[in-house]
């Protein structure tokens, strides 16, 4: 062979061998983009499901606060008969102090706030604040004993010879 033959042949050699690079680095560019495409798309998938969730989460956790505003709010407005205006709580002091005294519930040497409390319907702090303000500030026990005393003293006035035994709480 001679020698232009083989300089023929290497630069077709060359060529074929540029060629099938050229090819291969066509065919692995478009493997890496591929591979890029498709981890760029998880990611903007998996974020766009991330935020979703949140907004989801968001709204319910609103919605949660709402109902219980709005829970609040009835039971606040269940409560309000205890908690009435002043004219209303010195109608219930009265009807409270009527019922102790007409159902005889000073009697009972264990009666305390509680009880009152559970027999009335009432919350101590409310019980507290009618006492406050219509027994002259006296406590359960001081105002329940106060009770107590009047009732001995009506006892021992209408009956002498009666004996009176102490069943004083403090």
């Amino acid at each position: 062979m001679s020698r232009a033959v083989i300089k023929l042949w290497a630069l077709a050699a060359a060529a074929l061998l540029v060629t099938g690079c050229t090819r291969h680095g066509e065919t692995a560019l478009q493997q890496s983009q591929d591979t890029l495409y498709t981890v760029t798309t998880a990611s903007v998938s998996g974020l766009l499901v991330i935020l979703l969730l949140a907004v989801y989460l968001y709204f319910q956790k609103r919605r949660i606060q709402q109902k219980n505003r709005a829970l609040a709010k009835l039971i606040e407005k269940l409560q309000a008969p205890a908690t009435a205006g002043p004219a209303d709580n010195g109608a219930l002091f009265a009807t409270l102090d009527t019922a102790i005294r007409s159902e005889r519930l000073y009697a009972n040497p264990t009666f305390q706030r509680q009880d009152a409390c559970e027999y009335f319907n009432l919350r101590r702090e409310v019980l507290n604040q009618l006492l406050a303000n219509y027994a002259d500030g006296l406590s359960f026990p001081s105002y329940i004993n106060g009770i107590r005393l009047s009732e001995a003293c009506r006892l021992l006035r209408e009956q002498p010879p009666m004996t009176v035994t102490a069943g004083i709480s403090l």
